[in-house]
């Protein structure tokens, strides 16, 4: 699991901390463990208290499943999955993308200066 995942369930819960009280009062209350001994457990990427989180999500927002990419910097989340995979014995990973020059001819006069800045990045990144 990305490490990305963990600290998006982080950014969440110190969110609610100090935007939403209410929903942070709820999430503490049903929680079996302190929130700031369970925070520590998820920025030790524990897969356990990790899924406790995403379970418990939906109870705390009205149904909502827990997404960790809303927020997610696409590139970051490459970075950390082609760093795990190195620190497994692989050389890293290969990107594909079928069609770019189709994708660059029919969006490059709409394509917003951040959406290219997001690619010149990726590109840069993902080289060895």
């Amino acid at each position: 699991m990305p490490e990305t995942h963990f600290s998006a369930a982080v950014e969440t819960i110190e969110r609610w901390r100090t935007d939403y009280p209410d929903t942070f009062q709820r999430f503490s209350s049903i929680l079996n463990l302190e929130v700031d001994q369970f925070i520590r457990k998820l920025t030790t990427n524990d897969e356990e208290a990790y899924q406790t989180f995403a379970e418990m999500h939906p109870q705390l927002t009205a149904g909502s499943i827990f997404n960790p990419f809303v927020n997610a910097n696409v590139v970051d989340v490459f970075d950390k999955v082609n760093t795990a995979l190195k620190a497994k014995g692989y050389s890293g990973m290969y990107v594909v993308y079928d069609e770019f020059g189709k994708y660059l001819e029919t969006s490059i006069s709409r394509t917003t200066e951040s959406e290219m800045k997001l690619l010149q990045d990726f590109a840069e990144k993902m080289r060895p």
